[in-house]
Order: structure tokens, then sequence, then C-alpha cells
């Protein structure tokens, strides 16, 4: 369950340009928060269709992520409410979301049924350190999307399981600056809040202010 009363999905945007090595690190992050948060299959999206049930019966090639999501579509995201987070798994740097700037991006997710979500978090590098959050708030609402938060990461994200006895306690994001140190407080990320006021209380971080 979200912390806003409703339930988690994910969507994986991956970089065609990129290696099926690089694919691999943004498949297996979103696994691992997919297990720990529980977010069974059909709330588990993906823009590379190998990872899905409609890779090619041609396609012989090892490969060991085949149908942990669905290939996104249209309407996938129409179940998405305003009480709902939506993860978005991708490599990416202070413009881009995988292959996407922020009005592609926004542009995607409209074409995929999204019409209302209460946060969008990106586990990607770099998202929060440039004004990519608010250029992609303000391109979803334009596209008349209710939003109530974006959220990202100000350095490099490294996905992180703490076990305690064998057993997974916590999924996180380790996020490093360029001398690989680590970064916390609001030196870790950035929030950017919706300007329709879907929310009137707080949620932790979250906030009406």
């Amino acid at each position: 369950m979200s912390k806003f009363g409703g339930v988690d999905y994910i969507l994986n945007v991956q970089d065609f340009g990129t290696s099926a090595k690089d694919k691999n690190i943004i498949t297996e992050s979103a696994l691992r928060y997919a297990a720990y948060k529980h977010i069974p299959l059909q709330r588990r999206f993906t823009t590379r269709k190998r990872e899905s049930d409609q890779r090619s019966k041609f396609d012989i090639r090892p490969f060991s992520h085949k149908n942990e999501f669905n290939f996104v579509s249209e309407n996938s995201l129409t179940p998405v409410t305003e009480r709902d987070k939506l993860f978005i798994f991708a490599h990416a740097d202070d413009s881009e979301v995988g292959f996407a700037e922020a009005k592609h991006l926004a542009g995607m997710l409209v074409a995929f049924g999204l019409r209302k979500v209460g946060l969008i978090t990106f586990k990607a590098c770099e998202v929060g350190s440039g004004t990519f959050l608010e250029n992609f708030v303000a391109a979803l609402e334009r596209r008349a999307v209710i939003i109530g938060w974006a959220k990202g990461y100000k350095g490099e994200a490294r996905t992180v399981t703490r076990r305690q006895g064998g057993v997974v306690i916590k999924v996180f994001e380790k996020i490093l600056d360029e001398n690989e140190d680590v970064l916390t407080g609001d030196d870790r990320l950035k929030i950017v809040r919706g300007t329709t006021g879907l929310f009137s209380q707080d949620f932790g971080r979250y906030t009406v202010a």
C-alpha cells in the first residue's frame, strides 16, 4: 500500500541506445522493489518487450527476466488513482529520463493512460539535480493530469538491499555525488508538488506548504 492509501505501480523506461547489461540494471532494480513492496505483475510495466510475454518466440537469446513485466500500452496506467504511487525506473541525467525529455515523458505517460497519481518517484540518477522535475510536473498538468508530487534524486542512484538474518528488511537508493560521497537530506533528493491542490494534508516529507 502506498503512503497515500492506494497501491504501487512500476514502469521501466528503457533507453533503446543502451546495452543489454545497462538495461538489466534497471530491470533488476525494479524487481528488487517489486519483491520488497509486493507489487504484483499486473501493476508492473516496461517499454522493453523482452521483459514481457510479448517477447518474440523467435528470440532464442538467453534471458532471465521474461514475463516479469507487462509491455506498456494504451490504458496500462488508466487504473492509477490519486492515492497511488508510480515508480519509474530508468537511466537518467538532469535533462532526460531514459530517452525522453520532461515534456516527452509526460506525453508518453498520458498516452499510456495516466490521468491522476499521488506520487511519481524516479528511481534514477540526477533527475532532481536540475529543473527536470519542475518541467515534468508542468508538462503533466498541461495535459490535464492531476499529480500530488514528483520526486527525484540529485546524484548517482544505486539500489541497495539490506538484509538481517538472510531476510530482506529494506530496499533503498544510496545517492552519491561525483566524488562518491553519500548524499543525505536536501542534498539527496528534490520533491516538486503539483499545483492542483490534490491533497490538503502532509504525508511525511510530502507537504502541502
